[in-house]
């Protein structure tokens, strides 16, 4: 499993966050049905994370 996935599983945000990996960086697309404080808690989580490797996107 990779530390990705076992990040995404820790934080239980597996359920509404996915990840994919590319040569610019780390990438996490946020569901937006999701409720609105989930949603900023799962981008704090993955900036504090990932910081300027990662890109987030609401869909």
């Amino acid at each position: 499993m990779s530390t990705e996935a076992q990040f995404l599983l820790r934080y239980g945000l597996q359920n509404f966050v996915r990840f994919s990996r590319s040569g610019t960086g780390c990438h996490f697309a946020i569901d937006g049905t999701e409720n609105c404080k989930m949603i900023n808690h799962a981008a704090c989580l993955i900036t504090e994370m990932y910081g300027a490797d990662s890109s987030i996107r609401i869909v």
